[in-house]
């Protein structure tokens, strides 16, 4: 079974775009590890087709996210060298604390 969960914070709002066969969003989730230090793996996530125009439409920095995904492995060449990959591609995404996607500032200002 090839199944991988995440949650965590995700960490700038995702990067879209368009190509002539599918839509593309590409994001990355900052998440905890249970561990004293308090450290974070960062994981990049990118997501296909309809799943991505909902992460482009929804997903914003700093909300907390569920996603399950699936690990793409490949390579390829570059400079005469073999260079190797490994992806996390998002079959679910659900947005678990949704945020206004504004800052502090922002907010403050809008109380005044």
């Amino acid at each position: 079974m090839n199944k991988s969960l995440f949650i965590g914070r995700v960490v700038k709002n995702p990067d879209f775009k368009m190509t002539e066969n599918t839509d593309i969003a590409k994001f990355t989730l900052a998440v905890d590890r249970h561990s004293k230090d308090k450290t974070a793996d960062f994981v990049n996530i990118t997501a296909f087709s309809n799943l991505a125009d909902i992460c482009e439409k929804y997903l914003k920095k700093g909300q907390l996210v569920y996603v399950e995904a699936y690990v793409k492995t490949g390579s390829y060449e570059k400079d005469n060298k073999k260079i190797y990959t490994t992806d996390f591609i998002a079959s679910d995404v659900r947005i678990l604390i949704w945020n206004s996607g504004k800052d502090k500032g922002e907010e403050q200002n809008e109380k005044k």
